[in-house]
């Protein structure tokens, strides 16, 4: 099956923009250690890998890239 592509507008800020998510799939990202500038992230993959009733599927090591890219440009800025 042909994966979809990922892309940054799939992407939202919730809980007070502490948590990324893939609204899609309902994957979540969050840093593990918030302060430290560690690149720990807590993910909750949800639907990430699973065929989805739209019939898109997304590859969840791209979700990952885009998520961590969106992530670290956030903390910057923030």
């Amino acid at each position: 099956m042909q994966t979809t592509k990922v892309e940054q507008d799939q992407f939202r800020w919730i809980n007070h923009n502490n948590t990324l998510a893939h609204i899609p799939t309902g994957a979540t990202f969050s840093w593990k250690y918030p302060s430290s500038g560690s690149g720990d992230l807590i993910i909750q993959w949800k639907y990430a890998a699973d065929v989805l009733p739209t019939g898109e599927c997304f590859h969840p090591g791209e979700i990952e890239e885009i998520a961590r890219r969106l992530m670290r440009l956030h903390r910057c800025h923030s």
